[in-house]
């Protein structure tokens, strides 16, 4: 049963996962335009749903996609 629990908080911060994901490529297309290939690229390598929301925070705020710091 144990198991059981933990495959569905895996498959949940999984899930998780791929929206925050989705959310900070659709915010940062919103603001600076089409996002690089290199730049989507290390955002989903990204696991961390709260680096992925402390993320999404600062696209907020940023002047550009450098600032940001992803490429």
């Amino acid at each position: 049963m144990a198991q059981s629990l933990l495959f569905r908080m895996s498959w949940a911060d999984k899930m998780m996962g791929d929206g925050a994901r989705q959310v900070v490529l659709g915010m940062l297309e919103q603001r600076f335009g089409p996002v690089p290939d290199e730049i989507r690229q290390r955002i989903e390598k990204i696991r961390s749903v709260h680096r992925l929301t402390r993320l999404a925070q600062k696209v907020l705020t940023a002047k550009s996609l450098k600032s940001l710091r992803l490429g």
